[in-house]
């Protein structure tokens, strides 16, 4: 059953929609009929096969008349773990708050998240607060190096940074879904992508996507727990080799842009709010007023911007002394 949209929202809101097109007329049939049901979606599709799949678990449950031991529910999210994260150019978790309240998604999110979240129940639309509370069985496909969050939340393309980010997704992966959840699995990718890999995808022992969800899926068939949580193949960025066969053509485009990237320049003035305290205290502006302050693009000043995550300290200072 796999999660389609258009509008990039994680299926959030009254959901009471969703329920009914896919529990209604052809869909509710099939569903009646169906013993074995997997939930899946890419990207916003992903988030929200976290968000709802143990509300949608029991609603087929409720239409198909059985009971849990005769109908096997489980989901598959694709791309579905998106970090909490604010930047200069990039406010994504600003954005994602303003999306839960807009949408009024505080009467469709997990209850027991929302309980635990008073006054910052916004935190319930992210994976990896709602993983915590999800019970039904899941299978996630995720890139350590997701390409959507790289250019859209990280900005930031320097491999010392992606490494950070992919170290920080990891972490939030083991310790949101896997560490309280032994039945579930992921496979985790080092890839430069943004859902998709089925077929192309491998891990360290040649598996495809498809034959370690299937594994999983056996043992998980069966009531019992996951006979192994991680698949994948764990490498530091960037990793040509890591994208398999189908997708290595994108790979010295992709070592262009890194290469474009570093090179660009910004030149603004001292005064700029962006990187005063910078220019004040460093070695190429001294005591002279007035001097400009080259700061390479999306290389901001670590004090700034460093909202939830502080992935990108280090590495913009130790940058910023290779330029002064």
């Amino acid at each position: 059953m796999p999660l389609t949209g258009c509008s990039g929202l994680p299926g959030v809101g009254t959901v009471a929609a969703t329920h009914t097109r896919v529990l209604t007329n052809g869909g509710r049939a099939r569903v009646q009929n169906a013993t074995e049901v997997v939930i899946s979606g890419c990207s916003a599709g992903g988030l929200a096969t976290i968000l709802h799949t143990d509300r949608w678990h029991d609603r087929i449950l409720a239409v198909s008349q059985r009971n849990a031991s005769e109908v096997s529910v489980v989901g598959m999210p694709d791309s579905g773990f998106f970090i909490e994260y604010d930047d200069f150019d990039a406010l994504f978790e600003t954005a994602m708050r303003d999306v839960f309240e807009h949408i009024n998604m505080t009467a469709t999110a997990n209850r027991a998240c929302i309980a635990d979240h008073q006054g910052e129940e916004y935190k319930c639309i992210f994976a990896e607060n709602v993983m915590l509370y999800t019970s039904t069985p899941m299978f996630a496909l995720q890139s350590q190096f997701d390409s959507w969050q790289a250019v859209n939340i990280e900005s930031d393309l320097y491999p010392p940074v992606l490494n950070r980010f992919g170290a920080e997704l990891q972490r939030m992966v083991t310790e949101s879904m896997l560490s309280p959840w032994p039945r579930n699995a992921v496979f985790l990718d080092s890839c430069f992508h943004h859902c998709g890999g089925w077929g192309t995808l491998r891990d360290d022992d040649g598996r495809t996507q498809a034959a370690a969800f299937a594994e999983w899926y056996d043992a998980v068939l069966s009531g019992g727990n996951a006979t192994r949580q991680v698949y994948g193949k764990l490498a530091s960025y960037p990793c040509i080799e890591c994208c398999g066969a189908g997708n290595k053509s994108k790979d010295p485009w992709l070592i262009i842009i890194l290469v474009a990237s570093a090179a660009l320049l910004c030149v603004v003035p001292c005064s700029h709010h962006l990187c005063p305290s910078v220019c004040n205290g460093s070695r190429m502006v001294g005591a002279l007023s007035g001097a400009t302050c080259v700061w390479p693009r999306k290389m901001r000043p670590p004090d700034k911007g460093m909202l939830h995550s502080k992935l990108r300290d280090q590495d913009a200072l130790a940058r910023w002394e290779t330029f002064v």
